[in-house]
């Protein structure tokens, strides 16, 4: 089973590429705004990775300031330091 998501909202800087063994891995973030429950308007950011043509695609086309609709697949990266500890 795969854990989805809809992502709405503004890229906050331009999308940056590199090469990772053969496949090409593209990083960016994005904003998104949302009202609380005090009707005030609140931004929520990620920082996302987009991989292989996907990756492609987002690099040639999106820019800074651009409203984006994204369908992805959520993987959290867990990291762990040399204590053993997360």
């Amino acid at each position: 089973m795969k854990a989805k998501a809809e992502f709405i909202g503004r890229v906050t800087k331009d999308p940056e590429t590199k090469t990772i063994g053969k496949s090409n891995l593209c990083t960016f973030s994005l904003a998104s705004n949302r009202k609380n429950k005090d009707g005030e308007t609140e931004a929520t950011f990620f920082n996302l990775e987009a991989w292989g043509q996907g990756g492609e695609y987002i690099a040639k086309y999106a820019k800074r300031g651009d409203l984006v609709a994204l369908d992805a697949d959520i993987r959290i990266d867990k990291w762990q330091g040399e204590d053993g500890k997360p």
